[in-house]
């Protein structure tokens, strides 16, 4: 008895699964191209379950099922991280971070500052 107990306080306890987030960006493009979880999972090679588990953050996707689909879906894998009518903001993201690449840190905030200022100004016109 002495001798499980012991090996019951050395025993590592498992790991729990990180928490993954609900991916509602993936759903809304195959909503959008007004595709159900089979035809996708088909499109694919996997099962309507495994791309419900995707949309719901049950499971992550990997980066290759991502850029499976993608290519289902005809965009970048970076696309889908957008809504589909969000997706003109990919090239904007690039553009803003080839910006800030580029000046120094200083000069980045006062950009970062003038971008949000412009932003409340035209909240407030709303």
């Amino acid at each position: 008895m002495e001798f499980l107990a012991y090996s019951l306080k050395i025993l590592p306890m498992p790991q729990k699964r990180a928490p993954v987030k609900p991916q509602p960006t993936l759903k809304a493009w195959r909503l959008s191209l007004g595709l159900k979880l089979e035809q996708v999972g088909n499109m694919i090679g996997v099962s309507a379950q495994a791309v419900h588990k995707w949309e719901a953050g049950k499971v992550p996707v990997t980066l290759e099922n991502l850029a499976l689909l993608a290519k289902a879906f005809g965009t970048s894998p970076t696309n889908l991280l957008f809504y589909p009518n969000e997706a003109a903001l990919e090239e904007k993201f690039r553009r803003a971070h080839a910006v800030l690449s580029a000046i120094d840190p200083e000069k980045a905030d006062r950009w970062l500052s003038m971008g949000e200022d412009l932003s409340s100004a035209s909240d407030t016109k709303k």
